[in-house]
């Protein structure tokens, strides 16, 4: 008897287990449909349908397999079109842009051979109708610099003045080293000297121009001086010993004074005046 009560409770409480577990997700029609299918089949009719059923799962999982293969294709497909189609505009820009940059370039060559035409047709016309005072000071000019500016230009729309080197690079004078400028002033003075008298040749007084320049500019200097002189009468005023030195080795047939101390004038002065 307690052997049959013991098995009873066991039996019990495995019922009350498999009705938790046939209640266990559904509602009182799906445990009703459930408890009527289990009434009229049999285990081996149930062991049947479990089979079938774990077949078709087997089935669907193979189908969801071969989905998501086809769908991570579709995928890389769909990756691999939008990339090709994201390169086709890129060469569509790029083709516009070389288009674009063929269209500039051609453009660019316009102006720019217009350009150096008008510099060119400028230059020529600075040249033609520069007046001969800059001819002249662009030729002193240029002995003065040996040769490093060959000349000076004064533009009509400037007031400033430019000094072009030999390879025709033009120079601000206010960019000029100061031997330089006055290597350029020089020239200038020399030039307006020649047209202030043109008819009369009039002597050319100067005094210490060259108190600031080395013995390259003296020498240079003095060919400058050497035409100078062969137009008019030049007398220069220094109390550098070099300078006159160089002058006067620099310049043919030029004559050196040389002028007493101011005490010996003032002595020769009260001898002639008691």
């Amino acid at each position: 008897r307690l052997r049959v009560d013991e098995r009873r409770r066991r039996l019990r409480g495995e019922r009350r287990e498999a009705e938790l577990r046939l209640a266990a997700g559904r509602d009182a029609t799906g445990l009703a449909e459930l408890k009527a299918r289990l009434a009229r089949s049999d285990e081996a009719a149930l062991r049947l349908e479990l089979a079938q059923a774990l077949e078709a799962v087997r089935e669907q999982e193979r189908l969801r397999s071969e989905l998501l293969e086809r769908r991570g294709r579709l995928a890389q497909q769909l990756e691999r079109l939008r990339a090709e189609a994201e390169t086709d505009d890129r060469v569509v820009s790029i083709e516009e842009r070389h288009a674009e940059l063929a269209r500039l370039a051609e453009r660019y060559a316009v102006l720019a051979i217009c350009g150096e035409l008008i510099r060119r047709t400028k230059t020529v016309f600075e040249q033609d109708k520069q007046p001969l005072v800059l001819h002249k000071a662009s030729r002193y000019f240029s002995i003065l610099t040996a040769g490093a500016y060959i000349r000076i230009v004064a533009p009509g729309d400037s007031p400033v003045l430019l000094a072009e080197t030999r390879d025709r690079k033009v120079v601000d004078s206010s960019f000029l080293s100061r031997g330089t400028r006055e290597q350029l002033y020089l020239a200038l003075r020399f030039a307006l000297a020649g047209a202030a008298s043109p008819e009369q040749e009039l002597p050319l007084l100067l005094d210490d121009l060259f108190v600031h320049f080395d013995d390259v500019r003296l020498k240079q200097a003095a060919e400058v001086l050497k035409e100078v002189c062969a137009e008019r009468q030049v007398i220069l005023f220094t109390c550098h010993e070099h300078v006159a030195k160089s002058m006067a080795e620099g310049v043919p047939g030029s004559l050196l004074v040389r002028m007493k101390g101011r005490s010996a004038a003032l002595a020769e002065a009260g001898r002639l005046f008691p």
